[in-house]
């Protein structure tokens, strides 16, 4: 599963990956927490994770860590499967696309739109930087 990217940006880590990072963060990146385990990378430091400690009714909302952001870490989506199927919904309704250069992109202000009614308890989408 090296560099799959599953939506335009965000590439899905390999178990091993998860491991390696988890551990890793763990150790040496202060405000990271060892019941965080990455799901999501964007090839820099910015990671959708989950909080193992926090997975009620086999549920589990994914967070954000984006470290350069004024607002580092946060909920982006409500669960995992609120968050497939928010990736399901980009692409059906074309807010995920291949452009003219064969590159997996995206038309954010969709994005938004998608994600604010798909994930309505995820502070994330929320953000009126968003689409200013």
């Amino acid at each position: 599963m090296a560099n799959l990217w599953l939506v335009p940006d965000w590439l899905l880590l390999s178990l091993e990956d998860v491991e390696l990072e988890r551990d890793y963060y763990a150790k040496h990146i202060h405000d990271w927490r060892e019941e965080w385990y990455p799901l999501l990378s964007n090839g820099t430091a910015d990671r959708l994770f989950i909080d193992q400690s926090r997975i009620t009714k086999f549920q589990v909302s994914v967070s954000y860590a984006f470290w350069e952001s004024p607002q580092p870490i946060g909920q982006i989506y409500d669960n995992i499967e609120a968050m497939l199927r928010t990736y399901l919904v980009c692409y059906q309704r074309r807010a995920f696309y291949v452009d003219s250069d064969g590159c997996l992109n995206r038309h954010f202000r969709q994005e938004v739109a998608i994600s604010r009614e798909l994930n309505p308890k995820s502070d994330y989408w929320r953000r009126e930087d968003l689409c200013s």
